[in-house]
């Protein structure tokens, strides 16, 4: 997240701790996290949100993913003088159309020159995402042609969690659409592949620190929240986005 005005403040927090949290400036990197978080903001402000596939990141950042798993930092820390040079380019431009081409441009360029990724990364996160935890990690490693341990590696490397660790999170995910989109819990657990109701209980404790059912109240608080204060955003889903 790039801000072009230092009128904003974001409060990250956990969802059963709504006054605590910590406050950050409204530009940030953040890689993968293995828990849920809440973002809200104050103040007024202009900024633009990037979304990278991890192994997009790891190429245009230049670090090792795990290295920014559940942390959150100041870009200029990861980029350098470049973070404030393209904030500055895109505050200077007349509108968002002219912002997004620029947003593509430079990201290419940087991923032109950035260290390349790894296609058989980014093929068994892809096959994670799509089997939602039912590939075994040792059947995804025999497809990509590496021991498990390379695997595991690799994965820590370009996308900032182990293969396991990953796809407990697609897992989760798949779990709180559904739950969001109105499904008991129970019938969530035997969707998802969960053990039992108790499994899938335990998964949103860690996640979230809230039960499915909590977290299906909490949702649809948020979103009857959203749709009250909403107000028209110019977005683009860049082709780098994931």
């Amino acid at each position: 997240m790039l801000e072009f005005d230092a009128g904003r403040h974001l409060s990250l927090h956990r969802p059963t701790d709504p006054t605590g949290g910590t406050a950050f400036m409204s530009s940030l990197i953040t890689g993968v996290t293995p828990t849920a978080w809440i973002c809200e903001d104050s103040g007024t402000g202009h900024g633009v949100e990037v979304v990278l596939a991890p192994w997009a990141a790891f190429t245009v950042f230049g670090v090792d993913m795990h290295d920014l798993a559940g942390a959150v930092v100041d870009p200029s820390d990861v980029l350098g003088v470049r973070a404030h040079q393209l904030a500055g380019a895109l505050a200077a431009l007349p509108g968002w159309e002219q912002r997004f081409d620029l947003l593509d441009a430079v990201l290419a360029e940087w991923i032109g020159h950035g260290r390349a990724w790894s296609p058989r990364v980014e093929w068994a996160y892809e096959a994670l995402r799509r089997s939602r935890s039912t590939l075994t990690i040792g059947r995804l490693a025999e497809a990509v042609g590496w021991s498990r341990r390379r695997l595991e590696y690799r994965f820590q490397e370009q996308v900032g969690l182990a293969p396991k660790a990953t796809a407990r999170v697609f897992r989760f995910r798949h779990a709180a659409r559904l739950l969001t989109d109105g499904w008991t819990p129970i019938r969530t657990a035997a969707a998802c592949g969960f053990s039992d109701q108790a499994h899938l209980t335990r998964e949103f404790k860690h996640f979230t620190d809230l039960t499915p059912t909590a977290f299906r109240a909490h949702s649809r608080a948020a979103d009857a929240l959203a749709a009250a204060v909403h107000t028209p955003r110019d977005t683009r889903t860049l082709a780098l986005a994931t």
